[in-house]
């Protein structure tokens, strides 16, 4: 007994602890239940975060092309960082894209993904932790510099500032994520496409 979000939250942690101890049977029980628990009335966090783990899991049951589709889509939308970095979920999401998706799908879903593009363009660590956090899609820094904004004298504006959620620190008691050179990821999915 309970409520419906704290046992969809318990489930996700037996599948935690399942993956930990490789026991693929239990894991597959559970994310079947999880899933009729998100169906019957789960909220689109906790759906999300079952799209991670279950992407998680058909990854280490080595079904890339079930595993593909749910890790590119829980991109955008990751907040499960009990269960791995957002930059291992993009190393995971874009390997099992690369084997498993057809061509033209691989275009649209890794290549030319916005998610994806932001991590592998960024150049420095500053911009690939500003593209981690979202700031690289959202606001000023999106390449809307034509935005004006009125200020009055005293530099206050009418309208407040964009802000964008720091997905690195969300979820998490604001530890940094490992540096990761995604420079060879890149150039595999840039050769791989042309």
């Amino acid at each position: 007994t309970g409520i419906l979000g704290t046992k969809i939250d318990i489930v996700l942690a037996i599948i935690r602890i399942g993956i930990f101890f490789n026991d693929k049977i239990y894991v597959k029980k559970n994310v079947e239940r999880a899933s009729t628990l998100v169906e019957s009335g789960g909220d689109w966090d906790r759906r999300n975060r079952l799209k991670a783990y279950t992407g998680l899991h058909y990854l280490t049951t080595r079904s890339l092309n079930l595993a593909a589709p749910l890790l590119l889509d829980s991109l955008s939308t990751f907040t499960s960082y009990e269960l791995c970095t957002y930059s291992s979920l993009v190393i995971y999401a874009v390997l099992a894209g690369s084997v498993s998706l057809p061509r033209v799908d691989f275009k649209a879903k890794v290549v030319d993904a916005p998610e994806i593009k932001a991590i592998f363009g960024a150049d420095s660590q500053d911009d690939k932790l500003s593209a981690l956090g979202g700031v690289v899609s959202s606001g000023l820094a999106a390449g809307d510099e034509s935005m004006e904004v009125d200020a009055d004298a005293s530099g206050s504006t009418a309208t407040p500032m964009p802000t964008a959620v720091n997905l690195t620190v969300l979820g998490s008691e604001a530890k940094e994520e490992a540096a990761i050179d995604f420079k060879p990821l890149a150039k595999l999915v840039s050769s791989l496409y042309t």
